[in-house]
Order: structure tokens, then C-alpha cells, then sequence
């Protein structure tokens, strides 16, 4: 599931998500991708591979297997203009 911008999540979720800003309240299994902001509330559970930016932890809240810090998102090089050559 791939959400732009902000997400909130107080369900049941079994595969991976990735979003901006991710707020977890619910069980999520799976691959959890966050490029900036992720939070896992006092109700929230995540097991598998979480991927964050930034990390934030509510007593209560609980994450289990590979957590890695991202570094800020990267973006494809940007092509070099071409500027054509006239005759």
C-alpha cells in the first residue's frame, strides 16, 4: 500500500506500506516504510522490516524485527540539460 503525504493507520494491515508521515494505532505486518515521520502509538503494533526517518514510540506502543534509520529520501540524479547545437 502506498500512500502519499500523511497516513494513519487503526486496523489490521498485513503487507507493506510506505508513506511520507505515518501514524500507527493498529497491527501491521509486513514492510513498513516511512520517509519522513513514523509513529507507533500506545495501540499500535508493527512486526517485520520498518524503515524510518524519524522515530517516535508511545509507551505502550511495540515494534518487533529490522528497524533501520533512512538516511533523508533520495531522489533520482537529475539529467544534465542538453542544450542542442544549431548549424
Amino acid at each position: 500500500m502506498l500512500m502519499a503525504g500523511a497516513g494513519f493507520c487503526t486496523g489490521s494491515v498485513n503487507g507493506a506500506m510506505e508513506c511520507d508521515e505515518l501514524s500507527i494505532a493498529g497491527n501491521v505486518e509486513g514492510k513498513v516504510t516511512s520517509t519522513k515521520t513514523l509513529e507507533i502509538t500506545a495501540t499500535g503494533k508493527v512486526t517485520g522490516e520498518i524503515l524510518y526517518k524519524e522515530l517516535l514510540v508511545t509507551s505502550g506502543g511495540e515494534i518487533s524485527g529490522t528497524v533501520e534509520k533512512q538516511e533523508a529520501a533520495k531522489h533520482a540524479e537529475k539529467p544534465t540539460p542538453v542544450t542542442p547545437q544549431l548549424s
